[in-house]
């Protein structure tokens, strides 16, 4: 009985594996992105981010310069497209996602490019110490998530 048990089980889990392979979108691809994953430190002044991409897979993935970036109140995040191929998207290009970062943290393209995006960064001063997670919207590409940490 013990036995026939363990087929059962052991079947299944090949069925179910199976099928998951077959059927789940982009079966059988995993991408791992191998840019460096670097800190910046802008206390004290603007910064300045660039998107680059890593199109070793299909589409490109646009990913920063720096994976976190380290700011403080009354600066500005300056974002800037390395490829001229892509733009930002023209309504939503940088948008932090974070609890009152909306208000605090205002993102707009800037003039009539599509390759340059500014925020500036009005969080109260005396704000503790936080962790903001921002997208990068890429005109065509997957949005793309990564950090801020504001002092």
């Amino acid at each position: 009985m013990q036995r026939a048990n363990v087929v059962t089980a052991l079947v299944a889990a090949v069925v179910f594996g199976v099928a998951g392979y077959l059927l789940a979108p982009g079966s059988g691809k995993v991408t791992i992105l191998t840019h460096p994953h670097k800190i910046k430190d802008c206390r004290g002044a603007d910064c300045d981010v660039t998107i680059l991409f890593d199109c070793t897979g299909s589409p490109c993935e646009p990913y920063t310069d720096n994976e976190v970036i380290q700011v403080n109140t009354g600066h500005k995040i300056k974002f800037k497209i390395s490829n001229s191929t892509y733009a930002f998207d023209p309504t939503d290009g940088i948008k932090f996602t974070s609890a009152n970062s909306g208000n605090w943290l205002p993102c707009n393209p800037q003039g009539s490019t599509t390759d340059k995006y500014d925020c500036t960064n009005n969080i109260p001063a005396g704000t503790p110490t936080d962790i903001y997670k921002y997208q990068i919207h890429i005109t065509g590409l997957t949005v793309v998530d990564p950090w801020m940490v504001n002092y």
